[in-house]
């Protein structure tokens, strides 16, 4: 009985220890996400700029990055530019490339492709902004933005393990639009007149 225990024992220490050595290397995988403070809009309007920054997080030795067809909800957004970000320039000079011309894919919610590359041999580590997307807000809603293939790689041109995570942009105006209050203006004078004839209605002669 003792023997088996003991066996047992040390099968939940091994799983243990290979579930913890799981965990950490998924916590170690580079990530291509948007910046949780650009993903929040409480106040914007039709018509709005917003700025939606890309992050790439946990990477290391990182010479270049890719991202092919970027998607957004043209319904909710019209993209106005794509500006390259801080991050890989810390380490040295860069080209950064993005399908500005594709103005067919970019008007049904698609960017083509971004890339970003050193123009020499040395390599960024840690986290930060590699792209700015800036929208105009055509309508107050939720957009996703959905990142379908992306690729780091390092000096070697070797891909870099990479996990992209999706995001919802939420724009919420703070104040009602102007057609709404119009609607409850109109409603609030129809009330107001209509309270008034049945005041008139209810006075008596003397």
């Amino acid at each position: 009985m003792r023997k088996s225990a003991t066996v047992l024992f040390l099968i939940a220490i091994a799983l243990a220890s290979v579930a913890a050595i799981k965990a950490s290397r998924a916590s170690d995988t580079a990530t291509i996400s948007i910046d949780s403070a650009t993903q929040q809009f409480p106040s914007e309007h039709v018509g709005d700029s917003i700025q939606v920054n890309i992050d790439v997080s946990n990477v290391q030795n990182l010479w270049a990055w890719d991202i092919s067809d970027l998607t957004f909800d043209p319904s909710a957004l019209n993209l106005t530019q794509v500006s390259e970000g801080p991050f890989l320039k810390q380490a040295g000079q860069t080209l950064f490339l993005w399908t500005s011309a594709s103005a067919v894919a970019i008007s049904k919610g698609d960017i083509p492709d971004i890339s970003c590359t050193l123009l020499e041999e040395s390599s960024a580590n840690g986290s930060g902004v590699i792209a700015t997307l800036t929208f105009q807000v055509v309508s107050v809603e939720t957009s996703q933005i959905n990142f379908t293939q992306t690729k780091l790689e390092d000096p070697s041109q070797a891909q870099i393990s990479c996990n992209a995570i999706n995001t919802n942009i939420n724009v919420v105006s703070e104040f009602p639009s102007l057609p709404i209050l119009m609607l409850l203006m109109v409603a609030a004078t129809i009330s107001v007149l209509l309270f008034s004839r049945k005041a008139k209605r209810g006075q008596k002669p003397l």
